[in-house]
């Protein structure tokens, strides 16, 4: 499975966009939030800031992607010798979610630095 060129592509993007998501807390988050017990982590056009959560929760995002690629990732490979289609599937979607996740994380952090900068 892995010597297909779509799954090495998929893989390695998915990979770094979570190694970004991490990156980015880090480098550009993190100094502004440290000192704060509780940080916005959504926002609702209608009413604002409706969610508020310790700093650690701002990992949830990646961490939820990690797994995600995980998952898919066995899913992908279990199904390689019965449905390759499938497999297709399966990373593409995982993808998918990690560019939908890094897009909301991007809206987190814009969300963070607007509010406390």
């Amino acid at each position: 499975m892995l010597e297909r060129r779509f799954f090495q592509i998929t893989a390695s993007v998915s990979l770094a966009l979570i190694g970004l998501s991490f990156l980015l807390i880090y480098w550009q988050l993190f100094p502004e939030i440290r000192d704060q017990i509780f940080i916005p982590l959504h926002y609702n056009i209608h009413f604002g800031v409706d969610s508020l959560g310790p700093w650690w929760r701002i990992y949830t995002i990646p961490v939820l992607g990690s797994i995600i690629l995980l998952t898919n990732w066995f899913v992908s490979a279990y199904l390689w010798k019965r449905e390759k289609v499938l497999s297709y599937f399966f990373m593409g979607a995982a993808l998918m979610s990690e560019v939908t996740l890094f897009v909301a994380l991007i809206f987190v952090i814009l969300l963070n630095l607007s509010y406390y900068g």
